[in-house]
């Protein structure tokens, strides 16, 4: 969706343009961290204008929220999303760089881990091109890293998981 050519607003227009769609997936029923990111105020937008104006220098600035209290505390048991809470970005100017940090309470690294890395990845490089820098690292913690939220987790894997355990 993004193309470092054009202005970043057009990224932000053409992913609310195709939310709609985006949304229709099960996945998604809850909402995307990108829709998060850019949406009620677009504090995506904000963080990357703050260091291009140089009117804010404060690092603590430099933080996206993913966790919505008023949307995502609820009495459920396992709601899917979101798992990411918030991503922070460190600027260094003087080697050119952009180190991306992730924290996720709990996070299911068979079913969402990569593709929540991806995207991470992806992100930092847009704003790393926003600013000037170039994305150099992510760091994703995880406090709780569960193998999957199914219960019928194939027998290799399980094995595997057990041997790990074993191992520590």
């Amino acid at each position: 969706m993004w193309n470092p050519s054009r202005p970043r607003g057009a990224l932000f227009e053409r992913y609310e343009r195709a939310l709609p769609r985006i949304r229709r997936f099960r996945e998604n029923h809850h909402g995307t961290y990108f829709e998060r990111f850019i949406g009620n105020g677009n504090q995506l937008d904000h963080i990357i204008a703050t260091r291009v104006d140089h009117s804010n220098y404060r690092r603590s600035a430099y933080q996206l929220a993913v966790f919505d209290p008023g949307a995502d505390h609820g009495n459920w048991k396992q709601r899917g999303f979101p798992c990411l809470h918030q991503v922070s970005f460190v600027p260094d100017s003087r080697r050119g760089a952009l180190a991306v940090f992730a924290y996720y309470p709990t996070q299911t690294v068979f079913e969402k881990a990569y593709g929540n890395y991806v995207g991470l990845w992806h992100l930092g490089q847009f704003v790393g091109h926003e600013w000037g820098l170039q994305m150099t690292s992510l760091t994703c913690i995880a406090v709780v890293a569960k193998a999957t939220s199914r219960s019928n987790v194939q027998p290799r894997v399980q094995q595997l998981l057990d041997e790990l355990q074993e191992s520590r």
